[in-house]
């Protein structure tokens, strides 16, 4: 075989169109009409293949791209078509320059899309991605620190408010705290003068002195008596008027009401004799004068007289009493008055103690009242023992303060104690104590010296 055996014969006949799409390119890039490259700009190098695209600052959004299809077949007829997504609605045409160009462009994220025909109509597309940065005031950083400033101005504001609330809530509450602290010290100061007036009686220069303190002890009483008093007027002429119309029934009612109220009178009227003796008991100075004193001859009348004042209030009040006087004891120098009215308080509040216990016990109980003396080295003891209702603390912590009492309203002054207390102390230099539980009993123990 030759060696032009192979040889092949074109025929123009054969010859067809070019069926592959027109290559896209981006020929240039211009700032403002100004072509510049990537080194100058910032612009990420070789933009024109770089998949990242351009990355242009706030103030490069006015830009223009060159466009150009690379198809041999016709290129006058080849077409071009872009768009920026994100900007653009409609597709433009590129035209006779081959440019796109854009002005005025918002910072954001954007593609810009070409599309290119050949004569043939094949299409080829191609993306350029574009981001516009924002400028420094409107980055994300920015806002950030916006968004720290607008927390640390809210918390600035709200700590100067909060200082300036409890600034001003702290200057009501210490004027608050003055004011009380001051109606405190007032409060002090008075019962101080009270306490002064009720307790120190020897310091006392009259009855006057004593009264202001305690006028309102009298009041309740005297309420009493005028109210009665002027209840018992008016029945008084209801029953003339039963009397004269003759209704010996209603006469009859009206003559117990008066009977009763008129108990109710004597009643009130003995409780204000009793505080009106107890102020001037102790208000007045002691005139008595010391002498010689059996104290256990002293003590055993007035137990009885104790005893039998009880009885003659409550004709069924029993009491087993056991005495225990120590021989030893000797004459003693007191004023026996004083000392006597001592032991007779505490005999008559032993025995209400233990008539209390046995009505609350329904008659279940045997009261029991013990008394003894005892002679020591330097001085005699006398104790006052009962198994009665017995003191909590807190009571038996006041139970020497004048016009303190357990008893309801009616039955005690709550001078006794107080008084029997400033006579033994103040007036015989002895002492005067008190153990006692609640609903056992209590003991008081009275100590003089000998001298």
């Amino acid at each position: 075989m030759s060696a032009f055996a192979s040889c092949h014969v074109l025929s123009p006949a054969k010859i067809t169109g070019n069926p592959h799409p027109p290559g896209i390119v981006f020929t240039e890039f211009r700032l403002s009409g100004n072509e510049v490259l990537a080194k100058d700009s910032g612009l990420a190098t070789g933009f024109r293949e770089s998949p990242n695209g351009l990355s242009l600052n706030y103030n490069q959004n006015v830009f223009s791209i060159g466009l150009a299809a690379l198809h041999f077949s016709s290129p006058e007829n080849n077409r071009i078509l872009y768009k920026l997504q994100n900007y653009d609605h409609n597709w433009r045409d590129a035209g006779s320059d081959k440019t796109a160009s854009y002005f005025n462009v918002p910072p954001g994220h954007y593609v810009l899309k070409v599309k290119a025909a050949s004569s043939e109509g094949v299409w080829a597309e191609k993306e350029l991605p574009i981001t516009i940065a924002p400028p420094w005031w409107r980055s994300w950083w920015a806002y950030c620190f916006y968004g720290l400033l607008l927390l640390s101005a809210i918390y600035l504001i709200d700590r100067f408010q909060r200082k300036r609330l409890i600034a001003g809530e702290r200057e009501r509450t210490r004027e608050r705290e003055l004011g009380q602290a001051k109606e405190i010290e007032k409060a002090y100061n008075e019962l101080k003068r009270t306490q002064a007036q009720l307790i120190q009686s020897e310091k006392m220069a009259s009855l006057g002195e004593l009264t202001a303190g305690i006028a309102h002890e009298i009041q309740n009483p005297l309420n009493f008596v005028n109210n009665f008093s002027e209840t018992n007027a008016e029945l008084l002429d209801e029953l003339l008027q039963a009397n004269k119309t003759g209704n010996p029934a209603e006469v009859e009612e009206l003559a117990n009401s008066l009977k009763e109220n008129e108990q109710r009178i004597s009643h009130h009227g003995k409780r204000a004799d009793s505080i009106v003796k107890g102020m001037l008991h102790h208000a007045r100075q002691s005139t008595g004068n010391k002498e010689p004193t059996d104290i256990n001859q002293l003590a055993d009348e007035y137990l009885r007289l104790s005893y039998q004042g009880m009885r003659a209030k409550d004709k069924n009040f029993n009491a087993a009493i056991e005495t225990s006087f120590d021989e030893a004891v000797g004459p003693v120098t007191v004023v026996p008055q004083e000392v006597g009215r001592v032991l007779l308080n505490l005999f008559n509040n032993a025995f209400y103690a233990v008539q209390q216990k046995k009505q609350q016990l329904n008659g279940i109980f045997d009261p029991r009242v013990e008394v003894s003396t005892k002679q020591g080295s330097k001085d005699i003891t006398i104790t006052v023992k009962d198994n009665g209702t017995g003191m909590p603390t807190k009571t038996k912590n006041k139970v020497f303060q004048p016009f303190f009492t357990t008893k309801p309203t009616g039955e005690g002054t709550g001078l006794g104690l107080s008084l029997s207390y400033d006579i033994v102390t103040k007036g015989h230099g002895g002492t005067l104590t008190v153990q006692s539980t609640a609903g056992e009993g209590s003991e008081f123990v009275v100590t003089l010296p000998v001298t």
